[in-house]
């Protein structure tokens, strides 16, 4: 869940509730122990002007280290990440997870240390930007655990957006008014936001009741609790299998080529075939398009057999495709696997920006297609 991107309701609402009970538990806690908010850091850049105006110097630095810290958290995450792409790890997140971890138990240990507060400061507001950060490239954009002044915020426009809807579609009679107000409402895109923001408020709150009730029976070791779940999803994201992306290599007799009988001699450079195999998760299918090689202008993804494919991987592919397109490159996509040729073909939004004669179910159609795209572009260049 961890190492690919989520574009569901329910993963997001997942991740959100995950991950957003630690930030409140993680600031609940930092609070109390040097009197600021670590992952809140509208409220520190407040603090940091007032700090400034009134001329108390000490203060002020202690409140901009924790805001540089911060940000250094989050571009930490940002690089970990662009690294781990670039190099196809199978794990993207898990060791920006693990640094975390880390960084909560050296707030534990330091907290026992009197007269650390700056340190203290400092290493907690790296840790919730490094998960801010974390989250937001697994989720997107709109989901943030370690604040949640934006999440009020949209909730409050959602709420608006959804009671306008409402009041439009609600005519006739009040019994009718309920019972198509009981129909439709599921189905509006505001209840699926208002329900993943909830979510996110509801955990962080949680979190935050958690962390403090905590702290007064076990003081700073409370920590142990978010540190031990975090590991636990370093750990369950690491055991289980995730299938493997190879660039088949066209120089040499590939094994791959062996087993279909294509002469890689007739391939051309500017063609670039990839293979999904193994078993279980698949990997990040998003960022395929800023992971080929700058020759490349058509693209063969060969998925294996035992690939599975989820909603979301589905989604990945079709955001690979577009940005393919976008770059004036062709993706060609070759399953062999009956069930989930079937299930791409089901993929109205893939379909239309791959096109049909892009999905193939052999691995000769498909490079072929890619060879006959390949002359297509070299006759509209003479």
């Amino acid at each position: 869940m961890l190492s690919a991107n989520a574009y569901t309701l329910r993963n997001k609402a997942r991740l959100a509730v995950s991950l957003a009970w630690v930030g409140g538990f993680s600031d609940a806690i930092g609070f109390l122990v040097i009197g600021a908010f670590i992952g809140n850091m509208t409220g520190n850049t407040a603090t940091l002007g007032a700090r400034l105006a009134q001329n108390f110097w000490h203060d002020a630095s202690f409140v901009a280290g924790m805001i540089v810290s911060f940000f250094l958290g989050a571009a930490f995450s940002g690089v970990v990440s662009q690294i781990a792409q670039r190099r196809w790890h199978r794990s993207m997140y898990c060791f920006a997870l693990a640094c975390e971890a880390i960084l909560l138990s050296l707030f534990l240990l330091y907290s026992r240390i009197p007269h650390h507060a700056m340190v203290l400061g400092a290493i907690g507001a790296f840790a919730m930007g490094l998960q801010n950060a974390t989250i937001t490239q697994i989720a997107g954009g709109e989901v943030r655990t370690t604040h949640v002044t934006g999440v009020v915020t949209d909730l409050g426009l959602e709420s608006a957006q959804f009671a306008g809807w409402l009041i439009t579609k609600s005519h006739g009679s009040r019994l009718r008014r309920l019972r198509r107000a009981f129909y439709l409402s599921p189905r509006h895109p505001s209840v699926q936001r208002l329900l993943l923001l909830g979510s996110i408020w509801g955990s962080f709150l949680t979190g935050a009741v958690l962390g403090v009730a905590s702290f007064h029976y076990f003081n700073t070791v409370a920590l142990l609790a978010p540190i031990a779940f975090l590991s636990f999803m370093v750990v369950l994201d690491l055991i289980t299998p995730i299938a493997v992306v190879d660039l088949v290599d066209t120089r040499m007799r590939d094994n791959e080529f062996q087993k279909f009988g294509i002469d890689p001699q007739i391939i051309p450079a500017t063609l670039g075939i990839y293979h999904v195999k193994g078993s279980g998760r698949p990997p990040d299918l998003g960022q395929l398009h800023l992971r080929v090689g700058r020759r490349e202008k058509i693209v063969v993804l060969i998925l294996g057999s035992h690939v599975q494919l989820s909603e979301n991987s589905v989604h990945s592919l079709h955001n690979s495709a577009k940005g393919l397109h976008n770059a004036d490159r062709k993706l060609i996509l070759c399953i062999a696997d009956g069930k989930l040729f079937r299930q791409l073909q089901d993929a109205d939004e893939l379909m239309s920006e791959l096109g049909e004669m892009n999905l193939c179910s052999d691995p000769e159609f498909a490079i072929a297609r890619a060879m006959e795209l390949e002359m297509m572009e070299n006759a509209i260049g003479i």
